[in-house]
């Protein structure tokens, strides 16, 4: 990349030193930039770039770090760590699933292994009707999630699925999320929070605990089923679950927001006003935890967040919700190309929606410190460790989220290369895990577009700052957007001469051979 705008601001500081480090890898190995600053008068200046700076105060002489990823490979249990992922997973052969997961700080897991399917723990009526469960492939995975020090939140993702909701016996009522079977469906979900809550009676093998429960997935997606019956499913699940663990907490199924409106910020009556339905049959009670789903793009689309947040906070509020947290469990932008259809992909690359791995990596760091500093507590990047998509994928939006690439698709750079954004999220956790979650300071520098912000780190302080400049990303954007051009007026030229050279060709090869015989004779 070419050489990146810079601003020069001043950071007051308690300590005579500090170390700076870019967030940003200098290279796709994931080497790491770091400098030590002196403070003069209780300042230190800093030149910043698009890239967010990590500041961390240090009042005796230390080693800065060498170059090259941090080194915090802890995979200890972290329950109060906001530094979640879902489908943390890296479906590579002869890999760890979870190893890279772990590696940059992820703490929680959500989707992929963690979604609960009726019809795959009861796989017909019969198995119903006599109270069968095939637990092998949920006892498997969510041993290797435990194993791997990560914090689970499975998702009941039982009537989401269209097809599934009209199956007997997992059918719904009519325009409803209400099972046409509730006894079953309560059966069903008390024999999976018994079945993981190690408690010691009736627990699956191994040291399996999973405390956190979510209600189906974005219900605010499907129209033709009310608020308020999906309020009476919420209830009755919730009531199963406090029944068979007590201590266990339940999310409400989160709320999606609609792509071409920035998915998640829209606050209309498909989101904020639907799920206001349900919080009013709710009653401030039967929900632990609200979660909210956010998207977008690299170039500002997060400060969205600034409005979004402060008001979910006054709708719980308002219906009696004040000590109930706000979790993002989807949250991300994407690196590379789209392809013209945008969330589902389409035929042609659209040079448009290019993002590069920098700015992705830029706005980890900026989807994760901001909200926090909102009072957002749990944030996971989706959707895969590993990008989606295949062979015959669509270069859709969520093809290009994930940290590594899969060797598919647009700008992809081979199958389990890491991307930027790998190391800047481990940047980020190994700065940051530890961090008194409920104390973060945002501070006015008195810049237009510079944002800066004071973590408390086990009795240290670290400040994150950094300054919204999008002109080096859209100045990108646009060079690929003319090269486009260039190029498909190039193959435009080429076709067209190709079919002209044939609209031509038979009559002018006819009068050659028409000359050569009038010659002859």
């Amino acid at each position: 990349m070419a050489e990146l705008r810079t601003k020069s601001i001043e950071l007051e500081v308690s300590s005579p030193k500090v170390i700076v480090t870019n967030s940003i890898p200098i290279d796709y190995n994931g080497a790491i930039s770091s400098w030590e600053l002196e403070a003069v008068n209780g300042k230190v200046t800093l030149n910043l770039t698009a890239d967010p700076l990590f500041i961390e105060e240090i009042k005796s002489e230390v080693t800065l770090p060498s170059i090259g990823p941090s080194q915090d490979q802890s995979a200890e249990l972290y329950e109060e760590s906001p530094f979640g992922y879902l489908w943390a997973m890296t479906p590579m052969e002869g890999v760890d699933k979870y190893f890279d997961a772990v590696n940059i700080g992820v703490r929680w897991n959500r989707g992929g292994a963690s979604i609960i399917h009726w019809n795959r723990l009861q796989k017909s009526k019969e198995d119903i009707a006599n109270g069968v469960f095939h637990w092998e492939e949920y006892d498997l995975e969510f041993d290797l999630l435990t194993r791997s020090g990560l914090n689970v939140v499975v998702n009941f993702d039982t009537f989401s699925d269209g097809p599934l909701s009209s199956t007997v016996p997992y059918a719904l009522q009519e325009n409803s999320w209400l099972p046409v079977n509730i006894d079953a469906y309560v059966k069903f979900i008390e024999a999976v929070v018994e079945r993981y809550d190690g408690d010691g009676v009736d627990d699956a093998p191994g040291n399996i605990r999973i405390k956190y429960w979510q209600i189906e997935n974005e219900p605010n997606f499907y129209p033709e089923r009310d608020a308020e019956s999906y309020a009476q499913l919420l209830k009755i699940a919730y009531q199963t679950v406090k029944e068979a663990d007590p201590e266990a907490k339940v999310l409400i199924g989160g709320c999606g927001g609609p792509m071409e409106t920035g998915m998640g910020w829209d606050l209309g009556s498909r989101t904020i006003g639907w799920y206001e339905e349900v919080l009013r049959e709710l009653d401030g009670k039967y929900m632990d935890i609200f979660d909210w789903h956010f998207y977008g793009n690299a170039t500002g689309d997060y400060k969205r967040l600034e409005y979004v947040i402060p008001t979910i906070r006054n709708m719980l509020n308002r219906y009696g919700f004040e000590d109930v947290p706000i979790w993002i469990t989807e949250m991300s932008t994407y690196s590379g190309t789209l392809n013209d259809g945008g969330q589902r992909g389409g035929r042609i690359p659209d040079p448009r929606t290019f993002q590069s791995e920098e700015a992705q990596a830029r706005n980890v760091i900026k989807r994760y410190v901001y909200p926090l500093s909102l009072g957002v507590k749990k944030i996971f990047w989706c959707v895969g460790m590993m990008e989606m998509g295949g062979e015959t994928g669509g270069d859709g939006y969520f093809d290009h989220t994930g940290f590594i690439c899969n060797g598919y698709g647009n700008d992809d750079r081979g199958a389990g290369v890491k991307k930027k954004a790998y190391y800047t999220y481990k940047i980020m956790t190994s700065k940051l895990e530890g961090s008194d979650w409920s104390n973060i300071e945002s501070i006015d520098l008195g810049e237009e577009d510079v944002y800066a912000f004071k973590f408390s780190r086990n009795g240290k302080t670290v400040y994150v700052v950094w300054w919204d400049n999008y002109e080096d990303e859209l100045a990108l954007i646009q060079e690929r957007v003319r090269m486009t051009e260039e190029e498909r007026r190039r193959e435009a030229y080429v076709t067209l001469g190709a079919i002209f050279a044939g609209l031509i060709s038979i009559p002018v090869l006819a009068y050659i051979v028409q000359r050569k015989i009038r010659k002859r004779l």
